[in-house]
């Protein structure tokens, strides 16, 4: 009986070897077509290290809206307004990233006002944020619209960063020192089209910065920079601006 016994066990297991190989090659098989290696979980760290240095696409639409934008605006130049773009983008993540809303190199009030909430609230909050080693890797025009009595342009951004979001325990709650995080920005850039309608408005949007300084002027009537006192020349409301940038999911 016992010799009964010990022949189907060892049955049982020639079979369970059996069925693991053959599930084994299948597996290996699969991860071999699909992914390019018979080692799945070395598959699988591929495709995240794929996924790391792949940029992130865009909505490019450049050769759909500038004709229009030249047409409305024919002294619009598009490399410097993308070159501006991507300096603004460079300034606002090394901002965030020195907790110091000066950093940005131009834009309206408005914006300077919502990138000081957001570094407030990173204060404020028990974790820090780092972006390190910042590079765009494309920039567009992703829309064009008009709307009270303003012209938006909207450039879109594919940018990569080592990005970390760290307790203040130390531990890494988000990110990676030592892999790359791909990201999309849009930034709108904007042009006072209907002077009444914009002076009327309380929003704050408008606005200008002191040549001297930089620092963003608080008012069109403004004779001196409130913050550095050199003496400024009637502000040209006509002039495109930059009024917001957020990250793009």
């Amino acid at each position: 009986m016992n010799s009964i016994a010990i022949a189907v066990f060892a049955g049982i297991l020639v079979v369970g070897a059996a069925g693991f190989l053959i599930i084994r090659y299948k597996v290996r098989q699969f991860s071999n077509e699909l992914l390019g290696t018979p080692d799945i979980i070395e598959g699988f760290r591929n495709i995240e290290e794929d996924t790391a240095n792949r940029p992130k696409s865009i909505n490019a639409m450049t050769s759909i809206y500038l004709p229009k934008i030249r047409r409305d605006f024919p002294e619009f130049n598009y490399d410097e307004m993308k070159s501006r773009a991507e300096n603004v983008l460079r300034s606002y993540i090394r901002a965030l990233n020195e907790m110091d809303a000066s950093c940005l190199v131009e834009g309206s009030p408005e914006l300077y006002e919502k990138l000081r909430e957001k570094i407030d609230s990173l204060r404020d909050a028990i974790y820090s944020e780092t972006y390190e080693e910042v590079t765009i890797h494309r920039t567009e025009i992703s829309n064009y619209r008009q709307a009270a009595g303003r012209c938006i342009v909207t450039f879109q951004s594919s940018v990569q960063y080592y990005y970390s979001k760290i307790r203040e325990t130390g531990e890494l709650l988000d990110g990676s020192p030592t892999a790359y995080t791909q990201s999309r920005y849009d930034l709108d850039l904007i042009y006072i089209q209907d002077r009444d309608r914009v002076e009327n408005e309380t929003d704050g949007a408008l606005g200008a910065n002191c040549p001297n300084c930089g620092a963003p002027l608080k008012g069109l009537g403004d004779k001196v920079c409130r913050y550095c006192g050199t003496p400024l020349k009637e502000v040209n409301i006509y002039v495109w601006y930059f009024s917001d940038v957020r990250e793009s999911v």
